[in-house]
């Protein structure tokens, strides 16, 4: 705890403007210390208390780093060069007209870390669990197209129409035929479904292999005889 009003108030202030607060590397923990070092061996970089937390928190869990690549970046509602976001009619930042254009979108940003430890804590993927943990991300990252695909629905609808040719209109023009045909995102959205219960079956597949190939090294004749062995050897010790 802070052991004066002036301390207080100076923690206030790194809680409140970490991304302003010039980093003391003194202060800073060994293993980001380190890695400045490894990599700026002439100068230290002048970090920000707020960096250096970033920093240390994907060192902390290198997930995160993979992570980070799975949200949107913001496009508002497009230009001449991007679509429009997904999501950018449902938006409250582009509602506001402050949408944070070019940064990772903040609300899948979030919804990342919450489907993701989600699904690690229904599932009980432990977090040394390499292999699952990469399902996982893998789950997380077609929920997040589907979630995508389903605002594009709510927006543009069920229903494509598409040109299929052009006939004469008179006085030289010409009109474009179209036809109305299903969706293109609504048969995405069938297929990231059907693809999202293939993933959950090869993640349960995963255990199902696991717990047999655990099974079966257990009733080895080799791993019953060192089981026996223990057991006598503590049998002698207590009598």
């Amino acid at each position: 705890m802070p052991d004066s009003d002036t301390d207080l108030i100076e923690t206030q202030l790194v809680l409140r403007d970490a991304d302003r607060i010039p980093l003391d590397w003194t202060t800073a923990p060994d293993e980001l210390l380190g890695l400045a070092r490894q990599y700026y061996p002439d100068r230290l970089p002048p970090l920000t208390i707020g960096q250096a937390r970033q920093i240390q928190a994907v060192l902390d869990r290198p997930a995160l780093m993979t992570e980070r690549t799975l949200p949107l970046v913001c496009v508002g509602e497009g230009d001449g060069n991007h679509s429009a976001c997904p999501y950018s009619a449902q938006c409250p930042l582009v509602q506001a007209r402050v949408p944070p254009l070019g940064q990772p979108c903040p609300f899948e940003t979030r919804i990342v870390e919450l489907w993701m430890a989600k699904y690690m804590e229904e599932l009980n993927v432990g977090d040394h669990n390499l292999v699952e943990q990469s399902q996982v991300r893998d789950l997380v990252f077609v929920d997040l197209l589907m979630q995508r695909a389903i605002g594009i629905l709510a927006s543009d609808g069920l229903v494509d129409e598409n040109p299929v040719g052009v006939i004469p209109a008179g006085r030289g023009t010409q009109a474009t035929i179209y036809r109305k045909e299903a969706s293109s995102t609504a048969i995405l959205l069938e297929r990231l479904m059907a693809r999202k219960e293939k993933m959950l079956r090869a993640l349960m597949a995963t255990r199902e292999v696991r717990a047999r190939y655990k099974k079966s090294r257990e009733e080895d004749p080799s791993n019953l005889l060192a089981r026996l062995l223990r057991l006598r050897a503590a049998e002698a010790e207590v009598s």
